[in-house]
């Protein structure tokens, strides 16, 4: 099971997202499937995709920011995996 962490702060009208995709390893520590693609929304616009490659590590980290948003504002984030896999996790801006 894969789950993402994610955090947004809000600071002079710019929102920095931190966010990281955990659990890509199985018990063995082998890779499973890699993070193929990831999308960022802020009130139904997105403000981050991403499509990524295989060289991405196991358990990608990502931050970025952009311009707007506001404290208790949602965002949400989804990935999908190069097997078809998907997930999706939502926090409030702070």
């Amino acid at each position: 099971m894969k789950k993402i962490s994610i955090y947004a702060k809000q600071e002079k009208n710019l929102t920095s997202v931190r966010a990281l995709v955990r659990e890509f390893m199985d018990e063995a520590g082998a890779t499973t499937p890699y993070v193929r693609q990831i999308t960022c929304k802020h009130k139904a616009t997105t403000v981050l995709d991403a499509e990524l490659s295989k060289s991405m590590a196991a358990e990608p980290y990502f931050q970025f920011s952009f311009k707007g948003g506001a404290v208790g504002d949602e965002i949400s984030l989804e990935w999908q995996d190069n097997k078809g896999g998907t997930g999706s996790a939502t926090s409030v801006i702070r």
